[in-house]
Order: C-alpha cells, then structure tokens, then sequence
C-alpha cells in the first residue's frame, strides 16, 4: 500500500506548508490589531523613607495602587471614557484593569506603564492619563518624575504577524504526514490494486 503511493508524502509537505501559512495569514488579518503606548516615570522615595526601602514589594504595591479602581476612575473621569465608549464606569475600569500594565524597569526606579488598545490614540491618552493620575497621588511629596510621555503607536504590537506565520507554516508541515495517510487510505480504497496473478 504504502509502495504504491510514496510520492504522497512528498506532495502533501508543501501543501501543508502553504495551507498553514494561508490559515496563520487569515487569523493574523482577521484579528484586530492592537497598539501599544507607554509612559516611563520615575519613582523617588517619599521624605523619610530611604532608598533601600524601596525593594520589589515596595514595586509591587505601587503598581498596584497604579490600577487601583480610584486611580483607574479618575482616569475614566478625566477621559470621559464613560461617554467615548459606551459603557458605565464599572465596565470601563475592568476594560482599563485587562489594559493597563506596571512594571519596574529592572536595576532602576523607573515604572514603565504600557496600554495596548486597538485604537492608538486612546492607548496613548490612557497611559498619559494613568501616569498623571498616580503623579498627582502622589505629588505632596514630590516624588515622580516623568521621564518620557507615551506617544502614539505607528504600527500595531499584536497581533504578531511573523509569529503567527511561521507557526502556521509549522503546523501545515506537521499535519502534512497525518495528511498523507489519509490520502493513501482513501486513494488504497478508491483505486484497488491490481490483483496479483
């Protein structure tokens, strides 16, 4: 059986190689694209407190006052995110909660605060936003400063084009021989062999 269609195996690698990568560009077009914008800021320690006090739990509770549900409503507030999209306050603060992310940009006291959003303008103005919202909580004690404002996005961040093609084309690649099986099973039933005399 096998004998007889050999050149099956071969025929179904590229076709697989070119069904993948037709699926994995369909996916990557169809799904929305998504731009990322984000504001640096650094985070000086609050009068009596000393720099070494400042370790990843300190981080990590700045990050989280950062998407604290009051900032995140300010944010929405000043926004009129409300309005722009649609939606009641609760919604909006969960959809900035999913958007909104805080980092510690390793071996510095700078925050990287990043939005991805599929319109660029709004992920700019919320990580604008955000930054100046977390400034002013903390502004009594003069201890953010502002390094770099986010700017709009030029090209989207997700999805990932070559990412998805190359794994697509892998995956056409892999399904080739399970493919090819199935053609020579099918192809063994439709054409018998010739019987041996």
């Amino acid at each position: 059986m096998f004998k007889r269609f050999w050149w099956v195996f071969l025929a179904m690698i590229p076709v697989g190689l070119i069904v993948g990568l037709f699926v994995a560009a369909v996916i990557t077009y169809v799904m929305p694209k998504q731009y990322e914008s984000e504001a640096v800021i650094e985070l000086k320690p609050l009068p009596g407190d000393s720099a070494s006090s400042m370790t990843p739990q300190f981080f990590g509770n700045e990050f989280e006052k950062i998407k604290s549900r009051n900032s995140l409503g300010k944010v929405v507030d000043n926004l009129a995110l409300v309005e722009k999209w649609g939606l009641d306050k609760e919604a909006v603060i969960q959809i900035l909660k999913g958007i909104v992310t805080a980092q510690n940009i390793r071996g510095t006291d700078l925050i990287s605060i990043r939005v991805r959003h599929t319109n660029k303008e709004d992920a700019r103005d919320i990580a604008a936003e955000v930054g100046r919202a977390y400034k002013i909580y903390r502004a009594e004690a003069d201890s953010i400063v502002v390094h770099e404002e986010p700017q709009i996005a030029q090209s989207p961040v997700s999805p990932n084009v070559s990412l998805n093609l190359t794994l697509g084309t892998a995956l056409g690649f892999l399904l080739s021989f399970p493919l090819s099986l199935l053609v020579i099973l099918l192809s063994n039933r439709l054409i018998p062999a010739k019987a041996v005399v």
